[in-house]
């Protein structure tokens, strides 16, 4: 579970009727990704002024829009009663708008229903296929009814804005005057500008970046005069300019560190000990409560270094090797001699030096040994390592044991722990400090005698030889040029002269002390990534991931739609916003919106591995 980056190998036309003043808003919709608080689901909005002299006709304003979409189809104009609603009339409503006109006697409100639609993919049912419910006010003077009338008329939308067509008379006379635009905020409402409307007429444009709510409000008449002008008599009906919302074909992901962001940084190791802290001081701060122990370490493990392969072949290089079946040593080989091992018939088929052995049952297996090693010629000062095809390493220590699994060449590298196998870890560049070296050696040993419990059946093994458990490779990592030589030394200061290895311990039990590349600045709590509470996977301050030396401390990356829709498993996803934060500052949960209004939400670790992102510590996520 330890991870590494390869550094570390880690809308209508308008007819204006009505007597005394009416100013009217004319919106168009407007393409735009919907901004957090923004609604783009199902939405049916009625609107009108909020006062009407008697027999004076009162415009009623129709919207409907369906995930950004314009709707057609009919809705029923119903009229509140003392015991409930009344239906009044039918209003087919085309392209997303639609008036109606009524002649109110009495002070009374008003609603509308979604009766059909030939939109596809629109709820008609309640509540979405129910309107907000306006009340409109019987008043005594006509100058009291001159509240604006905002209706809502097809437009267009250029350059990222839409236009807002003003239509303002008293009856059939044109108005000069003043208007202040007002833009609904929350509960409140906030001041957009301020705009010159000359003889009936004007066009305010507005910047397309959300779904919002518009309306206006008179501020100064300048002719004709008699204009009451104070709210509510001077304030328009509320429209919305709907957002017609543009599916991105990707996302710009931006954000730092890489990995699981549990226990040690190795980016944060190399800077602890850039400031001179010890091997044990970075295990400290990184595992909490934890002390570094000598241990009893020499327990053999199984490190499956290849699988499913149909056959393979072996060299031994610098030294002699030999073959068994069964326990029975059948051939020795001279050095550099190549065998080939080949799955057949649930056994395994050996080719070496013109003679040829077969195995019978999947639990015969063939083990290989060659010179140097515990198994084989141990007093021999030659250096002797083993390459198998298709496996990433090469082998100094131990042996290898081959066996057929699923009609397929197993084999493993028996090695012993203590030393033998962390030599083989190659999860840190060896060019490092020697104490992130040394950190990295005992985090190695706890956490593979920590993890290696009984033997898997699908493999054979304890332990895998990538990021399933641990990188290994063997011999290449040890014998790395220039620097192999500081790996070794630096496993080597972590076994005691009694031959016992340094672990890290919790409450005298060894941990299986998780490790990854970098972190955005904290680690994480083990809970927050997986599920339980691991008292020393806390998280901790680590600002020495964020340092110049760290490739990772800041990145982008980009990502398809298709990935993006397929890990929240929507239909397609216009915005991803973080809902929640986990103690390291990491995403706990990300949600996702549809351009229908849908939202689905996953876990931050969910959205790492289902996208290939480095980290959860992600800072933006823009289309």
């Amino acid at each position: 579970m330890n991870e590494q980056d390869d550094r570390p190998t880690p809308r209508r036309r308008w007819r204006p009727r009505a007597v005394g003043v009416v100013l009217a808003l004319l919106a168009s919709t407007m393409v735009a990704t919907p901004s957090a608080s923004a609604a783009v689901g199902d939405y049916l909005r009625l609107s009108a002024v909020s006062t009407a002299y008697p027999g004076h006709p009162v415009h009623l304003s129709v919207t409907w829009t369906s995930g950004g979409r314009e709707v057609a189809g009919v809705v029923n104009l119903q009229r509140r009663t003392s015991t409930g609603w009344e239906h009044v009339r039918q209003v087919p409503v085309s392209n997303g708008a639609a008036t109606t006109t009524i002649t109110p006697g009495a002070t009374n409100s008003y609603r509308l229903r979604a009766s059909s639609t030939v939109t596809s993919g629109v709820t008609t049912s309640d509540p979405d296929g129910t309107s907000n419910t306006i009340r409109i006010s019987r008043v005594s003077s006509p100058s009291q009814s001159a509240a604006p009338q905002l209706q809502a008329v097809r437009g267009s939308v250029q350059s990222g804005h839409a236009q807002l067509h003003v239509r303002w008379t008293r009856g059939s006379t044109p108005v000069t005057g003043k208007v202040n635009l007002q833009a609904r905020s929350g509960s409140s409402w906030v001041h957009v500008g301020q705009y010159q409307i000359t003889s009936g007429a004007g066009s305010i444009s507005v910047a397309a970046s959300s779904t919002r709510d518009y309306r206006l409000r008179t501020s100064q008449v300048q002719s004709p005069s008699g204009i009451v002008t104070s709210h509510p008599y001077g304030t328009s009906g509320t429209v919305q300019v709907a957002g017609r919302v543009t599916v991105p074909t990707s996302f710009a992901v931006t954000g730092s560190g890489w990995g699981h962001g549990v226990g040690m940084s190795q980016y944060g190791a190399r800077g602890m000990a850039a400031d001179g802290r010890t091997s044990s001081q970075i295990l400290g701060h990184y595992y909490t409560g934890t002390s570094v122990t000598a241990r009893d370490t020499s327990r053999d493990l199984r490190v499956q270094v290849l699988s499913g392969a149909t056959s393979t072949s072996i060299r031994a290089s610098g030294g002699q090797a030999r073959v068994r079946l069964g326990g029975a040593i059948v051939t020795t080989l001279p050095a550099g001699t190549t065998f080939t091992v080949e799955a057949v018939s649930q056994g395994l088929r050996v080719r070496a030096g013109g003679s040829t052995w077969t195995t019978t049952s999947p639990s015969n297996g063939v083990h290989m040994e060659w010179a140097s090693t515990r198994y084989f010629q141990p007093g021999s000062s030659v250096e002797v390592n083993t390459s198998v095809s298709g496996a990433q390493g090469l082998y100094r220590h131990g042996r290898l044991e081959l066996r057929n699994i699923g009609n397929r060449v197993n084999a493993v590298n028996v090695v012993r722990l203590t030393d033998e196998y962390v030599y083989g870890i190659a999860e840190m560049p060896s060019s490092w400090p020697a104490h992130a070296l040394r950190a990295q050696a005992v985090a190695a040993r706890s956490y593979a005698a920590a993890s290696a419990g009984s033997v898997r059946a699908a493999c054979d093994c304890h332990l895998y030889d990538d990021t399933r458990s641990q990188n290994y490779t063997g011999w290449r990592k040890e014998n790395e040029p220039t620097w192999g030589v500081r790996w070794r030394q630096a496993v080597d200061a972590t076994i005691s002269t009694a031959g016992l290895g340094h672990v890290a311990t919790y409450g005298g039990a060894t941990i299986p002390a998780y490790y990854f590349s970098s972190s955005g600045g904290r680690t994480q709590n083990s809970e927050d990534v997986w599920t339980a509470a691991l008292p020393w996977a806390r998280s901790v301050a680590d600002p020495w991931s964020l340092g110049s030396a760290n490739p990772n401390s800041s990145w982008t990356a980009t990502v398809s739609q298709s990935a993006v829709r397929a890990a929240f498993g929507l239909p397609d996803v216009v915005a991803v916003s973080v809902a929640s934060r986990t103690a390291g500052n990491g995403v706990r949960t990300a949600v996702a919106t549809s351009s229908t209004g849908a939202t689905a939400s996953i876990t931050g670790e969910q959205l790492r591995t289902r996208l290939g992102l480095r980290s959860t510590w992600i800072s933006g996520f823009t289309s």
